[in-house]
């Protein structure tokens, strides 16, 4: 297809990202359902940490326990326990899912409307924990030969998800989504269902695989970007679950880009930019400015004198931590939760939280829309 779809993606500068929105308040009913999702991951981790402890499994991070984001208008506190980088958590599994979610809702918005796509739901079944591993790389590999086959077909691949969500304490369900746009089927309809049902079946059974055309289409990208839910195994058969997947950059693969969805990522990563959400619409920013803390901090700074405690990692766009309200956050680690240390042991911090005389203001923005660096 000749259609250049970054063109068709709005790009700004980070440093007018950053601010965007800071001020204005979600709707209530976003803002009451988010809260929610959030508590409900909370509790689902705080369960998942408590398993693996009682196997003997460490699940934070040796250098922090938790991060605090701090609202730099409202000086509100959100702590975010700073788990292993494994996606049997369900806070790692979105931060780690987000941008490929993000850029998978871009590409389908600007996708032409005229174009159709399907979904597909392909069952491997169910896999021992101890044998997740073997079993998730051979159902990966039968799935490249599959793609390749439909592809001389007609129905080229765009995106592929392997989940692997608990059934019962010593099992997990594995399968897999698949997105394909139709280039004109060579063959019927029909017999690609059975030809795909045979092939990805085993000692001759059929497997199932459920298929629809996406309607919906951000609804779709947000749904097979979804976390494991994990709580119906046992502690030990989850110990063994999480040595199986291991973590950070594991040799398992569980998204992949497909056809004009990977074409999209490659343009992307040669540009050096990320997609982020900006009131409502998908834009490109750059993914990691040279001068991010030029006009917010004057480097990664450090505690005060080689403290471990309120460690600043840097500053995040403009997002609702505690409230309502969007407003660029401060991430620190080991925050002592007392504000008038954080800006002793930080004196540039008052050029974002704009101190006077021991209060804190919110000055106007400047023209170009973002605030002062005077105080006010």
């Amino acid at each position: 297809m000749n259609i250049n779809f970054l063109n068709n993606i709005e790009y700004v500068d980070f440093d007018k990202f950053v601010y965007t929105g800071t001020g204005s308040e979600i709707d209530q009913k976003h803002w009451i359902k988010k809260k929610q999702l959030r508590k409900e991951d909370k509790n689902h981790d705080d369960l998942i940490a408590s398993k693996l402890i009682s196997e003997g499994i460490d699940p934070y991070q040796k250098d922090k326990r938790e991060i605090a984001f701090i609202g730099t208008l409202t000086q509100t506190v959100e702590r975010i326990t700073a788990y292993r980088n494994s996606n049997v958590f369900r806070t790692v599994h979105r931060r780690n899912y987000s941008q490929i979610q993000k850029r998978l809702k871009a590409y389908l918005s600007a996708f032409p409307a005229n174009q159709q796509l399907y979904s597909w739901s392909v069952r491997w079944g169910w896999v021992h924990v101890s044998d997740y591993a073997k079993q998730h790389k051979v159902f990966k590999e039968r799935l490249s030969k599959l793609l390749r086959t439909l592809n001389r077909w007609g129905l080229e691949g765009q995106f592929l998800r392997i989940e692997y969500p608990a059934t019962n304490g010593e099992y997990v369900k594995l399968h897999a989504h698949l997105i394909f746009q139709s280039h004109g089927l060579k063959k019927d309809w029909k017999d690609i269902l059975t030809f795909s049902k045979k092939f990805m079946g085993v000692d001759g059974n059929e497997q199932n695989i459920q298929t629809q055309r996406i309607k919906n289409r951000f609804a779709t990208a947000s749904y097979l970007c979804k976390p494991n839910n994990l709580l119906e195994l046992s502690g030990q058969a989850l110990a063994i679950l999480f040595q199986q997947l291991g973590e950070g950059g594991s040799a398992l693969r569980f998204v992949e880009a497909l056809g004009g969805f990977r074409k999209f990522n490659a343009a992307l990563n040669k540009q050096g930019q990320v997609i982020r959400e900006n009131c409502g619409k998908y834009i490109r920013t750059k993914s990691k400015p040279k001068n991010i803390y030029k006009d917010y901090l004057s480097s990664r700074v450090p505690g005060h004198h080689g403290s471990t405690q309120n460690v600043i990692l840097g500053i995040t766009p403009s997002r609702c931590v505690g409230s309502q309200i969007k407003e660029p956050c401060l991430m620190v680690k080991n925050y002592n939760g007392n504000f008038e240390d954080l800006i002793s042991q930080h004196p540039e911090l008052a050029r974002i939280f704009f101190i006077k005389n021991n209060t804190t203001v919110t000055p106007p923005p400047t023209r170009q829309g973002r605030p002062s660096n005077k105080a006010a």
